[in-house]
């Protein structure tokens, strides 16, 4: 696996409250990799349209990296709320 150095590189952006709407957390943009941590809720993530049918479940406090896509990230709680 390459491992890309994240020094100069890094780009926070603020806390995202998810709820049953569907949310966009990343646009289509480019970018060498997305780092998505839940700290509320287990959550959804998946791509718009999907996110139901194939999204990745996020269990609370946990992570997903994504390395290899630049497609939009979409989020959404079935139950309750998550915060990425």
């Amino acid at each position: 696996m390459y491992m890309k150095p994240a020094t100069w590189h890094r780009i926070h952006f603020t806390s995202v409250n998810v709820t049953t709407t569907p949310v966009r957390l990343v646009g289509s943009d480019g970018r060498q990799a997305v780092v998505f941590v839940n700290s509320g809720d287990e959550i959804r993530l998946g791509h718009s349209g999907s996110i139901a049918t194939q999204g990745i479940i996020i269990p609370a406090d946990q992570g997903f990296t994504d390395n290899y896509s630049t497609d939009e990230w979409w989020a959404y709680a079935a139950s309750g709320t998550g915060t990425v």
